[in-house]
């Protein structure tokens, strides 16, 4: 049985580990709320932290409610980001062909400044070339997926690909895996950007 105080710890030991116990708290509620990951990392951790917790209107509008929310942290199962990034190539292949090769080059470059990040080689050089490509293209891309403002991502459930998790470190939103289970109270093991 999990008792109140599992989950009051369990939220409040999860925002320490990701950076976001001292930060506003905003996020979005879709899964159901008898959900371990949604009570804890939902409704208790705004029990925890304060802020705010908006309901998607269902399943279906997700990724709609997630923009037009703008969350400060967001729990994702693999579908919700894989149908945010398969949104935007969808809009991307109904451009035009300027706008469309404009956007293919930034990811591109994009992902060699990824993975450079990744290598652990990204320099200073590298950062001001991404804070180019933020300013032309990833602060749109960010705000159209509704990670503006958003300071943690995490990705649990099932396995995700890989391609979808370099797509959103290419544009400057990395989302973490996590793996955790309703005996263990929520995430028993979470990918922070060090490790």
């Amino acid at each position: 049985m999990l008792t109140h105080r599992n989950l009051v710890y369990a939220a409040f030991a999860y925002a320490k580990t990701v950076g976001i116990a001292d930060k506003p708290f905003e996020a979005v509620s879709y899964l159901p709320l008898c959900h371990v990951a949604e009570r804890c990392y939902g409704t208790v951790t705004h029990l925890v932290l304060g802020g705010t917790v908006s309901f998607a209107e269902s399943i279906d509008t997700v990724a709609i409610n997630i923009r037009e929310i703008a969350p400060t942290f967001f729990v994702g199962v693999p579908r919700i980001y894989e149908k945010l990034q398969q949104g935007f190539l969808f809009r991307l292949g109904e451009s035009g062909r300027l706008r469309q090769g404009f956007t293919r080059a930034c990811l591109a470059w994009g992902r060699t400044l990824s993975d450079r990040r990744q290598a652990g080689k990204a320099n200073l050089l590298d950062r001001a070339a991404f804070g180019l490509l933020y300013m032309l293209m990833f602060r749109n891309l960010q705000r159209h997926l509704g990670f503006a403002y958003s300071r943690h991502r995490l990705c649990a459930g099932a396995s995700i690909s890989p391609e979808t998790l370099r797509f959103f470190d290419i544009i400057g939103r990395p989302v973490s895996q996590g793996y955790g289970l309703t005996e263990s109270g929520g995430v028993a093991f979470i990918q922070t950007e060090s490790h």
